[in-house]
């Protein structure tokens, strides 16, 4: 398992796994070439396909609060990489105008608002009407269908599952325990057992073969 880490770690691209995707399908925050050249050495690939070394970080521009109409496909073909997040004063960021169009004016971010950084996205602070409104339309949606249904039938019984694996962890405490106490006794029976079978068989086929003979 080891080795299979280090394989994948040194053969692969980490940042990539972990590297958001913005509207233009590319990976923010890491320089990117075609797959032939992606395999050759740094020095012989030449100039990547895309370079957004410098912004790692996923921004939303169609999610802010203050939007009139939220469409969630404009949401995901406007996300754009940036520098850092606008945080709590809605500052304004760097961004990559050559990938992220008009929403990028001179390098910097056309609409900010108040976001929070979650790992490498910029979630906005506050939910405006239009994301809450879609949100219990996508729930909605969600608990209707059989794959819902069933996640939610499990969080509803949770407690019941809780309790089950409380009691099956004490059951298990407990079959530990009595074998531990009458491991000996246990080990002595079954060589008993052993013993009485290993003589007592032949003694029967013994008596049997004469029996018939």
């Amino acid at each position: 398992m080891i080795f299979c880490v280090f394989i994948g770690y040194s053969q692969g691209d980490v940042d990539k796994v972990i590297a958001p995707i913005n509207g233009k399908q590319q990976f923010c925050g890491v320089k990117h070439w075609e797959n032939k050249k992606a395999r050759l050495p740094l020095e012989e690939r030449g100039d990547p396909e895309y370079d957004n070394s410098g912004y790692p970080y996923l921004f939303f521009p169609g999610l802010n609060p203050e939007g009139s109409r939220l469409d969630l496909a404009t949401v995901i073909q406007d996300s754009m990489c940036v520098k850092e997040c606008p945080g709590i004063e809605a500052k304004q960021v760097g961004c990559d105008e050559t990938n992220s169009g008009s929403n990028c004016p001179g390098g910097i971010v056309a609409d900010s608002y108040p976001t929070r950084t979650i790992v490498r996205f910029c979630l906005p602070r506050t939910i405006g009407t239009e994301i809450k409104a879609v949100y219990q339309d996508m729930m909605k949606s969600f608990q209707g269908g059989m794959v819902g249904q069933y996640i939610f039938d499990v969080f509803n019984a949770s407690t019941q599952v809780g309790i089950c694996m409380v009691t099956s962890f004490a059951y298990c405490l407990l079959y530990i325990g009595i074998m531990s106490l009458f491991a000996e006794p246990l080990c002595w029976f079954c060589i008993v057992v052993v013993e009485i079978g290993m003589i007592g068989l032949p003694c029967l086929l013994g008596y049997k073969w004469y029996d018939v003979g």
